[in-house]
Parts: structure tokens; C-alpha cells; sequence
């Protein structure tokens, strides 16, 4: 049994990890799926990926518990879809986990420290490149992710002169997926009562 290190949480073997994924993989995500593809515009082929990397996450919180994990974007849209079809979500929760897996949202505002939050999400990319191999359900690779130190939702945001994923400020976070970069620098963010915010954005 090959033992699986990560220097902050404890050692895994390959059984443990396999234990867990099938546990996840016995879960039918179908009309999750097929909602995603509905609701986000997803083709078939990149929702089976973000549903993977759902898989994934789960398998993280399986095998870790008590450690906190920010998932990307588009599988925490994935996560949102899930807990939509309540009864389906309560019984996949206590079929996995023995108990109502919750989510916690992140509050933003300007006097919020996302810190830890960005730590979180760092720590996720590594364990999941550790545990996994690698990381699905996002449209960016893992050193695109992790080349801002693991920045808060860093995955939203693609600036069009190079592809390469921006870091917005905590006033646009909640909806970097919506920016997208000008010619000078700026971002145009739009919030949730469709009022336009500028935010400066971080070089690419």
C-alpha cells in the first residue's frame, strides 16, 4: 500500500484514497450534470469534467474532515447545482459522509480578511495535485491556478490579451467571472443590481 504524504495533513495510502473515491463514484450526478450544461452553457464533454472534479472534492473532505478546502469556481457551481435537488443532495450526504455535508459561502466585504480563504485554496491545489494528480473542472491548468500563490478564486477572471487568470480586488470577487480586462488595466465588474463597479486589476 503506497503511502500518499502531504507535510500539513496526515499520510494516506492508495487504499484509503480508493476506498474513498468509490464511495464518491457510487453517487449518480446525471441530472446534475445535465443541469450544469443547461443553466452554465457547459458542453457535455466540460461538464463531465467539472462533475469529476466535484468527485474529487468530495473525496478531499472524505478523507480529510477536518480541514477546509475552497473549491474552484465552476465546481462550486457544480456544488450549488447539487444542493438544488435537496432531496437527492441530503441522501448523496449521508450516503458519503453519514450526515448533511453543508456549505459554508464565503462573505465578502470590504473589511473581510479572505486570507485564509486564499490559503484554503492553495492548500486544495496542492493536495488535490498530491492525492489526485492533477485537478479537474476548471478551464485553467494547475500552474495558471497556482502562479498567484492561491488567490482567492483566481479561475474566475481570463484576461484577453494573454489567457492567463487575474487576481481581483475583495470588492469584485463574488464576480470576477463576469470581468473582463480593458485596454488600460481596469475591470468593469458588474454586481448583483446590475450597477457597474471599476476595480483595477493585478498585471497579467
Amino acid at each position: 500500500m503506497e503511502k500518499i504524504g502531504i507535510s500539513y495533513l496526515p499520510n494516506l495510502t492508495t487504499n484509503q484514497v480508493n476506498a474513498a473515491s468509490a464511495k464518491v463514484d457510487s453517487l449518480d450526478l446525471t441530472n446534475v450534470r445535465l443541469y450544469c450544461q443547461q443553466q452554465h452553457g457547459w458542453d457535455s464533454t466540460y461538464a463531465s469534467e467539472v462533475e469529476e472534479g466535484y468527485r474529487r472534492y468530495l473525496s478531499l473532505h472524505l478523507l480529510f474532515p477536518e480541514t477546509r478546502f475552497v473549491a474552484t469556481k465552476d465546481v462550486d457551481l457544480f456544488w450549488h447545482t447539487h444542493i438544488l435537488h435537496t432531496r437527492q443532495y441530503e441522501a448523496d450526504s449521508e450516503a458519503v459522509f453519514g450526515k448533511m455535508f453543508h456549505h459554508d459561502p464565503v462573505l465578502v466585504s470590504e473589511t473581510a480578511d479572505l486570507r485564509p480563504y486564499a490559503d484554503d485554496f492553495s492548500k486544495m491545489l496542492n493536495v488535490m495535485q498530491s492525492v489526485f494528480g492533477g485537478i479537474k473542472g476548471t478551464r485553467y491548468s494547475f500552474e495558471q491556478l497556482s502562479k498567484r500563490n492561491g488567490e482567492l478564486f483566481v479561475n474566475q477572471a481570463v484576461c484577453g490579451n494573454n489567457g492567463e487568470p487575474l487576481v481581483h480586488s475583495k470588492k469584485s470577487i463574488l464576480h470576477a467571472d463576469q470581468a473582463v480586462c480593458g485596454n488600460n488595466g481596469d475591470t468593469l465588474i458588474h454586481d448583483r443590481a446590475s450597477k457597474t463597479q471599476k476595480t483595477v486589476c493585478y498585471p497579467c
